[in-house]
């Protein structure tokens, strides 16, 4: 039975003030050829979304508060789909004392998966991940230079469908350096207990340590990131799973009068933990219990053609999961371009997209799927508060399978 996983966003919003804040809400409407993605007998409806989004941030002497969250609810006039409301996104909440040598925190993270990646994201089709992690930091000052943390987290993952859940406990030592005004290294240490939800997958433990160096850059941020993970969980070929490089560089930096973004490497993680995957395509869904060796990249260069007027980007993304209890992988790619034009009048936004798909088992049931993706979008203000959008999106998916979609939007700026 399915259940609502909306409550911890509603946990952080009764737990803390704030003083900056927004809330939007939406409508669209949206006509959609070949909505089942069929060669053969394709089916046509009409798509009604309506929905909201709420951003809080702030800081105070002794506590902190951030959250985005947005929800939506979509309806298919002519039933093809089921009625669905979707959530998404992230809240915390920290308390700490005057100089922040003991700080107690709640977090959140909720996600929209597609179970299968290869149907339309809709419907049954799509599972909601809940990540909440509760815990204390304790940090000591060893000297003008170092600091010295010790970490215990409480993790909760609770699906939908209750076949990813599972529950960790965390303990993490770390030690930081401050090499410069801009430079600092640090060496950590965590062992972590998982006990999955499901019934066929035993309790395991996982030990990693990295070595970690961030530079600020003169205009931008550079973190390097290196360790090793071991996990002794069962592994389908039978055995331990054993031991992994993890690895992570994220780069942001100005490029003339461009800038440039990266965010990539390599993790052991176990379902609805670690990096949930990228923003242009929804990220692999599952529908039990994972442990993933997983690579992900995200990169993206924007620059001005033309200052305040025309403004032109490159995009790409990687998410490849490499189930170790299961023969199951799934690969999921992006690279596209995106334009926009500023007018007078409003702004039309053009992008273009490839997203590659691949699943199964690596032996025999693989299966494969290439989508190219065109938009246009038109919009602009009306008043101070409200803004309207209307678009094209054609969708080719190979062997003669073409989605088209026309849609209209409005958003209303609450506060």
């Amino acid at each position: 039975m399915k259940r609502s996983l909306f409550f911890p966003s509603l946990l952080v919003l009764s737990s803390a003030g704030f003083a900056d804040y927004s809330f939007d809400l939406r409508t669209e409407v949206e006509q959609i050829e070949n909505i089942n993605r069929s060669a053969t007998d394709p089916t046509d409806d009409t798509r009604v979304s309506y929905g909201g989004n709420l951003v809080v941030s702030d800081s105070g002497a002794n506590s902190s508060v951030d959250l985005t969250y947005d929800m939506e609810r979509a309806e298919y006039l002519d039933d093809t789909f089921d009625t669905r409301t979707q959530t998404q996104g992230t809240g915390s909440l920290w308390v700490f004392n005057s100089n922040r040598t003991l700080n107690a925190f709640v977090e959140n993270t909720l996600t929209e998966t597609a179970i299968d990646v290869f149907s339309p994201e809709a419907g049954d089709n799509l599972n909601r991940i809940s990540t909440t992690s509760a815990g204390v930091v304790a940090r000591a000052r060893l000297s003008g230079r170092d600091w010295l943390s010790l970490n215990g987290t409480k993790f909760w993952v609770r699906s939908e469908d209750q076949l990813s859940d599972s529950e960790s406990e965390m303990a993490e030592l770390s030690w930081v350096r401050q090499i410069s005004s801009r430079s600092t290294f640090g060496l950590k240490g965590s062992h972590t207990n998982t006990i999955p939800g499901t019934p066929d997958t035993d309790d395991f433990a996982t030990q990693r340590w990295a070595a970690t160096a961030t530079r600020r850059l003169r205009t931008g941020n550079l973190l390097v990131e290196y360790g090793q993970a071991y996990s002794d969980a069962e592994h389908y070929d039978g055995g331990d799973v054993g031991e992994f490089d993890e690895y992570r560089l994220t780069l942001s930096t100005g490029i003339g009068n461009g800038n440039f973004t990266f965010d990539g490497g390599r993790e052991l993680v176990s379902s609805g933990m670690g990096q949930m995957g990228g923003s242009s395509f929804t990220p692999s869904g599952q529908s039990q219990f994972e442990l993933n060796l997983r690579d992900y990249y995200q990169a993206r260069l924007g620059f001005p053609l033309v200052p305040k007027r025309i403004d032109f980007s490159l995009y790409g993304e990687l998410s490849d999961n490499d189930n170790q209890l299961s023969p199951n992988f799934s690969y999921i790619k992006s690279a596209g371009a995106a334009m926009n034009f500023v007018l007078r009048t409003g702004t039309i936004s053009l992008d273009a997209a490839r997203i590659d798909r691949e699943e199964g088992d690596g032996i025999t049931d693989v299966r494969e799927q290439s989508e190219l993706r065109y938009s246009i979008y038109y919009g602009s203000d009306i008043g101070e508060n409200i803004n309207w959008r209307c678009g094209f999106v054609r969708t080719d998916f190979g062997e003669d399978v073409v989605q088209k979609s026309v849609l209209c939007g409005l958003n209303v700026s609450v506060f």
